[in-house]
C-alpha cells in the first residue's frame, strides 16, 4: 500500500510540473517542444528520435502481446498463434498510428 501511495505522490508531482510547464510556454507539441525551449534545440531533437526509436515502438509491442495474452481467455489460441497475432498487431498499430 505504501508502494502506491509514493508512486501517485510522484505521479501527481510529475503532473504538476507538466502543467506548469505548459501554462509557461503555451505552444503545441508537449514535451518536446518543452525541451527544445528550455535547453535548446539539440534536446528537442534527441527527444523525438527517442519517441520514434524506442517509447512508441515500446508502448505498441507491449500492447499487442498483452492484447494476444487475454485473447486467450475467450477465444482458443496456440502460442505460435498468439505471437503471430502480437507481430500483426504491431505491424498494425505502426503502419496507422501518426508519428
Amino acid at each position: 500500500m505504501l508502494a502506491w501511495v509514493v508512486g501517485g505522490i510522484i505521479s501527481i508531482c510529475g503532473v504538476l510540473c507538466i502543467a506548469e510547464l505548459g501554462s509557461a510556454i503555451p505552444k503545441t507539441g508537449g514535451l518536446i517542444i518543452y525541451l527544445k525551449e528550455l535547453y535548446g534545440e539539440k534536446y528537442g531533437f534527441l527527444l523525438r528520435w527517442v519517441y520514434v526509436l524506442i517509447y512508441f515502438p515500446g508502448i505498441n509491442a507491449a500492447l499487442a502481446v498483452i492484447f494476444a495474452t487475454q485473447c486467450t481467455s475467450f477465444i482458443y489460441i496456440t502460442p505460435m498463434g498468439q505471437k503471430l497475432l502480437a507481430i500483426g498487431l504491431i505491424v498494425v498499430t505502426t503502419a496507422i498510428k501518426p508519428l
